[in-house]
């Protein structure tokens, strides 16, 4: 298994955070310390493991459709 010092610190790009397994990444990625980023549509049910963890609250997330990932390179470029 990897050290949580591992992901200290490091930047990550979660697409589909919103979703379920992208919210439990956020969060488990969150508390381990890394400086996670997301890109999705909104919270697809209601209500929503991203809302009720808080992860609304990730300062650096987009709404948007992931296919509109690559033409919008800003999510990237100002992240990394």
């Amino acid at each position: 298994m990897i050290s949580p010092d591992f992901w200290r610190g490091k930047k990550v790009l979660v697409t589909g955070h919103t979703g379920f397994k992208g919210s439990w990444l956020s969060f488990w990625l969150h508390q381990m310390g890394a400086d996670v980023a997301g890109y999705s549509l909104a919270p697809p049910t209601e209500p929503a493991l991203f809302t009720e963890a808080r992860l609304d609250q990730i300062p650096d997330h987009h709404n948007d459709f992931v296919i509109c990932f690559g033409c919008k390179g800003y999510a990237v470029n100002e992240y990394f």
